[in-house]
């Protein structure tokens, strides 16, 4: 199976792995145009923030005061020991 990756390709493979009802929300989601909506939101978003792939990171406190200095950006794969230290610093 060469060559590019068509939507027909994405459903045969999907269905080993959602059930028929999770495979016609996709789809339904699909066409609304809420799926692309918020797909271009997050992209302007990661290129606001200078991401340029996936996966990427901002651990930040869930508190509202506003100290960057507790905010961790990974922009890029990590382990998970650096995930858990960016939680300590964002807990302070």
């Amino acid at each position: 199976m060469e060559g590019a990756l068509t939507e027909h390709d994405v459903y045969t493979l999907a269905q080993h792995y959602l059930t028929p009802t999770q495979l016609a929300a996709v789809k339904e989601a699909q066409s609304s145009g809420a799926v692309h909506d918020a797909l271009l939101t997050n992209q302007a978003l990661a290129q606001h923030m200078d991401f340029s792939g996936t996966p990427a990171f901002v651990v930040m406190p869930q508190t509202q005061d506003g100290d960057v200095k507790r905010v961790t950006v990974i922009p890029g794969s990590t382990t998970q020991d650096m995930l858990q230290m960016a939680i300590q610093k964002a807990k302070g």
